[in-house]
């Protein structure tokens, strides 16, 4: 009735219509907006109708996934985005000039449409959605849309109420330039809104349903419209295919799954589902079309209950839903389900209860259900149904059916007994006894429990059926029986004689009236579905939600237990038998809940014990409620700091009130729930950062600012990783390489400000100077950054030995922004506050209070603000963010939730302030300061000892005014100790030095260089790459390498510095160590680039270079790998005294390559140089009978002329059709360009080609994926992925770990078969192509 909000608008604008004069006074669009809202309405529920039913039968089904009821409340309110329309486009028609009186038909106005729809509106989207996938904005907007991985229609329009807004503005683009342009027309505007209903209901539908043909009569189609398929890959793939309709960004920009395709021709293909088990089931009432799940999603997923306004509001459409079934000739699948690897479907005969009354109705009913039973049956399922004697008619008319008939009456039966309380001694049978009736009269005669017959008849025919009642079944004298076993065919009159407290408990498909209200009647029978039992979406009939009737069960359990018998007719199981089946395949026992009015009949005094997981409602004041089954937890159970309960203060008002509320409109929803927070704030339950309303149709979901937060109650602890929403990358980081952008304005004025300044005095020499402070900063900050990960690597001084992660390094990645913030918040105190431009450069009074404030108040707040930060519920909403990273370095010194870096911030401007305010301030003082916090913060984390012991002994009570970082790493590990900020002398004041401090110290001071075990020798590619090293930027580091060539651009001077320092620079470094299986690995880099490899000249220089790497590797015991110069071979004829192995990793990268080759692959072909990798490729793939054809003569012959025995197989390739490309070094781009389709190139060379087709596939270069025990990996090894490795680096790892005590290099190899065995034994994981 939510639409009830345009009665407002659509009487004004019938009446306009009406009583305008003639042509030009009427506004059509504006009477046909409600009804264009309507038929939207209308275009949604085909969509969700449509799809329910084609994923149900399975055909053509994209995603597997089930849906479930938190889904559906979530979605269920899809139209809410139609009214918000609605609202839009009657205002617009009411206030907007050349929004009325528009025409019907307009041809520039579809132009201007389909142009700006292609051009603004598809590639604004396009980043749009990119920059919502980013980790800010998905985890507080997006992230609501993607809780949908297997989507339905209406998914297309849930997102939250800002991104709404934004898709809105977005797709107002067009129409707003139609209405500015006097272009626009009804048939414009309506067929637009049309088209993106259409497109986003078919991309969300969940099957695929855009035919072949379609793509291949008109292949640029490809790029102007998706399919179902491809949008399912965004959902299920997160990070690719993120165009709106038109996929020609997704290509342009090389967002596109590779799998498209793929999954798009195998939904095609997917035929119809055969089930194991199938439910036999038909309509009720008029109503109950509206209940199926292919019906409305949110009544489907309620029980059913009659409303009388419902059924008037919607007799036209029940009326053409009668019509429709009438003529409908089969039954149709409505729902399906999965459950211990058995697939169950429902269908529904299409004809309602009264149908099955009626005796002319009967041979069409048996003609329906018979169809159904032999399409069932070619299908090789088992089968429940319900009426027709009993299912025996269709075995009598097919004795060949192999599928076998349950009715469900053991079960049904067995339900009702377990629902009879056990101190019941007598019970009265009601109504028409059925099969199901004699069999519970007959259990519960033989347990000793009376049953008293109503019906005289129905009495006589269960003494004259056979079976032994015995004195236990008797003719009813009276009603006083407090259990009415409920059969068909009761009526009012009997019914009323019930006296005060009786229970109900029907054994039949179909509820007694209730009509007395002082007894209480027990549902159906049905039990509780199992979690495992998948897809289940929508309501049984009048049953609750998961809850299943007793005859559906029963052909589940029928079907899991294998019972290759019928069950129908006379025949019945035994009921103890089934109902322990039953519960072994965990479905559970239902019972209807104590109600409000239940409660009101309870004596003073009664005491309520709930064995629920959820308490009753506290109605009565004079009565006791005990908490739900609960323990307190021992002491020794650590870090619980959140209740697990709701307080009902917040919970009962907050419900009642939203409940008055549902089916409102958005903001109905929001404003009501803000008046709910001011009126309830003591009382609130926060979970993180929102807070949950309870509503009949799922949850408001409202965030709240830190500061209520902090004020209205409590908050349940979130990942460490999200660290709340108060981090100050979640609070609103700039997503943007050049974040410092932010600052040019300021930049530019300072410098113009001091250029046009007349002398001295106008001259603001500060204000220019922040910039370059900054840049200083930056730089200060990263050469700590280089210098820690150096001295780490190396191991002398280390003070913490565990590893770094790539979680760590992302976590990590935002340093700058502190930056940042520091310099807009300078620029803003030069610009506003007196005294704080025209700065003098060296003031000695303000460097005095600087120093004083300092060791003063600055370090005494500090160190009780970071006691507190460390009390368990600041700890996990702030401070835990900080303590993620245990092996510290310095950048983390600066990673803090935003509020806590906020704090910091006014604590460090105490000094700085009261400089200003007094008018001692100076350029000198405030650089010298703010560079002294940033050298203590980064050597405080850096994660090496550096301060001499000299230090101290010369000058003692230094000990008190500075800490080393040996001291503060004592706090990240033991994290209730060493609390001061630089200067110690607090922790010793108040009692909180950790004991071990000196002792830690002194360790770290005598701890020397690690001799490696395994020694990976590498060096330099091209310029960038000293920024891709772990030594240079983290951020870059871990993550593959790319070329940019703006970044080469930005940084060209710091390169050419960088180069011209390598080339000076006389001997290799280390940049890496690892940890793996008690060996430790270090990786060593030659300070040269790929070009010097290149130049004859450099080949002397280079091999001094290596030569002394070996012999400093040979001195330490340990394995080296290496990659040029005679593959090794020359430093072995040079120092035969070696005691080190040189692993040149060639056995390996060849074993690489030919497993990566696909098993059916005939033929290959041999391109660009060949070197011993590919020697030995060549001959292993043409021994395994593959056709080798060499591209190059001159290698052809080298290869003929080798030993190697290659056979037949080798040939001189004639022509370019082969699909799998080995590629050497020199693969000219015209050969690149002459392979086909579809090719696929595999290099074997430590060098990928240049990457020029689009329509081929290129593998990476021969690399493994590393075990998860290879410790300390954060940056990826040139181009390669995350936590991938060079298969020559692998090899020397793994010779190392086998043992072996022989080179490789130079004509020696191994075996690519042990090798290979041997490194995947190691845990090394090889690295696939997804084609």
């Amino acid at each position: 009735m939510e639409f009830i909000i345009f009665k407002a608008t659509c009487l004004p604008s019938t009446y306009s219509l009406v009583m305008s004069k003639g042509e030009k006074e009427a506004d059509l669009g504006y009477l046909l907006i409600f009804p264009f809202l309507m038929t939207r309405v209308l275009h949604n529920q085909i969509w969700i109708s449509l799809s329910r039913y084609r994923t149900a039968k399975g055909k053509n089904r994209i995603v597997d996934k089930g849906i479930d009821f938190e889904q559906v409340d979530r979605e269920s309110n899809w139209d809410d985005q139609i009214i918000l329309n609605g609202i839009l486009f009657y205002l617009a028609n009411m206030i907007m000039p050349g929004a009325s009186h528009l025409p019907l038909w307009r041809s520039d106005g579809f132009i201007i449409v389909i142009l700006l729809h292609m051009g603004p509106v598809e590639f604004l989207y396009y980043w749009l959605h990119r920059a919502l996938h980013h980790h800010f904005l998905y985890s507080r907007y997006h992230s609501h849309h993607h809780s949908s991985i297997a989507t339905e229609p209406i998914t297309s329009v849930i997102h939250p109420f800002a991104e709404e807004v934004a898709y809105f503005l977005l797709f107002a683009i067009p129409l707003m330039t139609m209405v500015f342009t006097g272009t626009a027309s009804i048939a414009a505007i309506s067929g637009y809104l049309t088209y993106t209903d259409f497109m986003n209901n078919m991309g969300h539908c969940n099957f695929e349903l855009v035919p072949k043909w379609v793509f291949s009569t008109c292949p640029p189609l490809k790029f102007l419209m998706y399919t179902p398929s491809y949008h399912s890959l965004h959902h299920i793939q997160f990070r690719t295919n993120y165009s709106l309709f038109m996929p020609m960004y997704d290509y342009l920009y090389g967002t596109v799954d590779k799998s498209s395709d793929d999954l798009y021709e195998t939904s095609l293909k997917r035929q119809e589902e055969s089930p194991d088990i199938v439910n036999l089931t038909h309509l009720t009432s008029t109503d109950s079309i509206y209940h199926l799940r292919l019906g409305f999603a949110s009544l489907a997923s309620k029980p059913y209950a009659f409303k009388w306004y419902f059924t008037m509001a919607m007799w036209p459409l029940s009326c053409w839903s009668g019509v429709l079934i009438w003529f409908y000739g089969r039954t149709f699948v409505s729902e399906s389900n999965t459950f211990n690897n058995l697939k169950l479907q429902s269908w529904v005969v299409p004809r309602y209860t009264m149908h099955y009354l009626l005796q002319r109705k009967q041979k069409d009913l048996n003609y329906l259900i018979e169809e159904a039973l032999l399409e069932a049956d070619s299908k090789g399922a088992k089968v429940h149904e319900e009426l027709n004697g009993n299912g025996e008619l269709y075995i009598q008319r097919h004795p060949q059916l192999r599928i076998k008939l349950v009715d469900g009456s053991s079960l049904t039966a067995a339900v009702v007994v377990n629902s009879i309380p056990k101190e019941t001694t007598q019970v009265l049978l009601t109504g028409r006894i059925s099969k199901v009736g004699y069999a519970i009269a007959l259990a519960l005669c033989q347990k000793g429990v009376q049953v008293a017959a109503m019906n005289e008849d129905e009495y006589q025919k269960l003494q004259h059926s056979g079976c032994q009642f015995g004195k236990n079944l008797v003719l009813a004298e009276n009603y006083d029986q407090k259990i009415w076993l409920v059969g068909e065919g009761l009526t009012d009159k009997e019914q009323l004689r019930a006296t005060k407290g009786s229970v109900f408990i029907p054994f039949t498909q179909f509820p007694p009236k209730k009509l007395l209200k002082d007894c209480y009647y027990h549902t159906t029978p049905a039990l509780v579905a199992p979690k495992s039992l998948d897809n289940i979406h929508s309501c049984e009939n009048w049953l609750a939600r998961r809850v299943m009737s007793a005859w559906r069960v029963a052909g589940i359990v029928h079907g899991l237990e294998g019972w290759n018998v019928h069950e129908c007719g006379q025949t019945m199981f035994s009921m103890d038998k089934v109902w322990e089946a039953t519960l072994r395949h965990g479905y559970g026992w239902w019972e209807m809940g104590l109600t409000q009015k239940e409660q009101l009949k309870a004596a003073q005094g009664t005491i309520f014990i709930p064995f629920s997981q959820f308490p009753p409602r506290k109605v009565r004041k004079d009565c006791y409620y005990r908490s739900t089954p609960a323990m307190v937890a021992p002491k020794s159970l650590k870090n619980m700091h959140s209740c697990e309960m709701i307080s009902p203060l917040f919970i009962l008002p907050i419900f009642l009130f939203a409940s008055q509320i549902n089916g409102s409109s958005r903001f109905v929803e929001i404003m009501a729930t803000l008046l709910i927070l001011l009126s309830y704030r003591d009382n609130l339950v926060l979970a993180g950062s929102k807070v949950l309303l309870p509503r009949v149709r799922g949850c408001v979901e409202i965030r709240l600012p830190r500061q209520a937060a902090e004020k209205y109650g409590n908050q349940t602890r979130r990942s460490h990783r999200l660290a709340l929403e108060t981090s100050w990358e979640l609070q609103g980081r700039i997503v943007c390489m050049v974040q410092y952008a932010i600052l040019t304005p300021w930049v530019i004025h300072s410098t113009y400000s001091l250029v046009m300044s007349k002398g001295e005095k106008e001259a603001d020499l500060g204000y220019l100077l922040i910039f370059p402070l900054l840049m200083t900063r930056v730089l200060h900050n990263q050469i700590w950054i280089s210098l820690s990960r150096y001295r780490t690597a190396k191991g002398k001084n280390r003070i913490v030995d565990k590893g770094i992660d790539f979680e760590q390094v992302d976590r990590e990645s935002n340093w700058d922004d502190q930056i940042v913030l520091n310099g807009i918040l300078f620029y803003l105190a030069n610009m506003i506050m007196p005294g704080a431009s025209h700065l003098p450069l060296w003031r000695s009074d303000g460097f005095i209070i600087v120093i004083l404030l300092h060791m003063g108040p600055v370090e005494f707040l500090y160190y009780w603000l970071h006691r507190a930060l460390h009390h368990h519920f600041l700890y996990s909403r702030y401070h835990s963010h900080h303590h993620s990273s245990i092996a510290t370095e310095p950048i983390t010194s600066v990673i803090h939730p935003f509020a806590e870096e906020v704090a910091y911030f006014l604590l460090f401007a105490i000094p700085l302030m009261t400089m200003v305010l007094t008018g001692t301030a100076s350029i000198a003082a405030i650089s010298s300061y703010i560079t002294y916090t940033d050298f203590m913060n980064n050597m405080g984390h850096c994660n090496f000892e550096l301060v001499p012991k000299w230090v101290f002994s010369t000058f003692p009570p230094l000990k008190f005014l500075m800490y080393t970082p040996s001291y503060h790493s004592l706090h990240h590990t033991q994290f209730r100790t060493n609390y001061s900020l630089f200067m110690p002398m607090y922790d010793y004041l108040y009692g909180t030095v950790d004991k071990s401090s000196d002792d830690l110290y002194e360790t770290s001071l005598k701890r020397q260089e690690e001799s490696p075990d395994i020694v990976h020798l590498t060096h330099l590619t091209t310029t960038d790459s000293i920024y891709h090293l772990r030594l240079g930027f983290a951020s870059l580091a871990s993550k593959p390498y790319a070329f940019k060539w703006y970044f080469t651009m930005a940084m060209w001077p710091l390169s050419c510095w960088s180069r011209v320092l390598a080339w000076f620079y006389g001997r290799t470094f280390v940049s890496e160590s690892n940890t793996f299986n008690d060996l430790k690995l270090q990786s060593w880099v030659v300070p040269r680039y790929t070009m010097h490899y290149l130049l004859q000249r450099e080949q002397k220089d280079l091999n001094y270079l290596i030569e002394e790497a070996l012999l400093e590797a040979d001195s330490k015991g340990a394995k080296v790998h290496e990659e040029l110069n005679g593959n090794g071979e020359l430093y072995i004829q040079r120092q035969p005294q070696l005691r080190i192995k040189l692993v040149d990793g060639s056995s390996l990268a060849a074993a690489v390559v030919v497993n990566s080759i696909p098993k059916e692959t005939t033929q290959v072909l041999l391109t660009g140089r060949i070197s011993k990798v590919g020697y030995a490729i060549a001959l292993a793939l043409c021994q395994k009978g593959v056709q080798v054809a060499a591209m190059n003569e001159d290698e052809y012959q080298k290869l003929q002329d080798s030993d190697c025995q290659f056979g037949k197989n080798l040939v001189l390739a004639e022509n370019y059709d082969q699909k799998i490309w080995l590629v050497g070094e020199g693969l000219t781009d015209k050969e690149q360009l002459k392979a086909t389709k579809g090719t696929v190139l595999i290099p074997f060379t430590q060098f990928p080609p240049k990457k020029l087709l689009k329509d081929c596939y290129y593998h990476t270069t021969p690399a493994m994926v590393a075990p998860k025990s290879l410790d300390n990996i954060h940056s990826c090894e040139n181009w390669l992925a995350r936590r991938v490795i060079s298969a020559w680096r692998v090899a020397g790892i793994v010779h190392g770990l086998e043992g072996w005590n022989v080179h490789e290099c130079g004509q020696t190899m191994f075996s690519m078969d042990k090798v290979w065995e041997a490194t995947l034994h190691h845990g090394f994981c090889p690295l696939s192509l997804s084609i």
